[in-house]
């Protein structure tokens, strides 16, 4: 219970670290002490004239100079593929360890994200009624606008009619009009005082 929750919940894949340390731990070990072993046995041999196979000074069998030569050969080519083995492990988990810090990166930009969006959506949630309510007060004028221009209109109307009548009934009595000509006296004469 304890290991699961010593793991980083938010890596992908979540990391198995026990196992694989001691795993890679025992690798290690075993490779340095063959590639150590391996590598005195190589110089030894290559130094002696004999043809034997030597390590520690101490001769281990004595062969031919063929087999000698390919047992060599055989011990130096394994520790060249150890060699690479361990150069490429390195180089993988170099990789691996960059993808993973790359992939955790990306997904806290992503949960980030994702928690700007929820806000918003919340932030937009809470002001839906409020701004539903603005709506219902400039429906609510736009209405009262629409019935007082209507009104207005119909005034205008009757005052057209009206004004038209009016138009009508001064042409009527301009008709009826006498026009009497022009006196040469434009001005009454005064009436002497008695």
């Amino acid at each position: 219970m304890a290991e699961i929750a010593s793991e980083d919940l938010w890596s992908f894949p979540p990391e198995r670290k026990r196992a694989k340390a001691v795993l890679g731990i025992l690798l290690v070990m075993l490779g340095t002490a063959y590639s150590v072993l391996a590598g005195f046995v190589v110089v030894e041999s290559i130094q002696d004239p004999s043809p034997s196979i030597i390590l520690f000074g101490r001769t281990l069998f004595v062969t031919t100079p063929m087999i000698e030569t390919i047992t060599l050969a055989g011990i130096t080519l394994t520790l060249g593929g150890i060699i690479t083995l361990a150069m490429s492990a390195s180089a993988r988990a170099g990789r691996y360890k960059k993808m993973r810090t790359e992939v955790d990166r990306r997904w806290h930009e992503l949960s980030v994200r994702h928690a700007g969006l929820e806000a918003r959506h919340e932030l937009l949630q809470w002001r839906i009624p409020e701004l539903q309510k603005h709506v219902d007060t400039l429906h609510g004028k736009r209405d009262e606008l629409l019935e007082e221009m209507g009104r207005i209109a119909e005034k205008t109307r009757a005052l057209r009619e009206a004004a038209s009548e009016g138009t009508e009934m001064l042409h009527q009595m301009s008709d009826s009009f006498v026009v009497l000509p022009e006196s040469e006296a434009s001005e009454p004469e005064p009436a002497e005082p008695v």
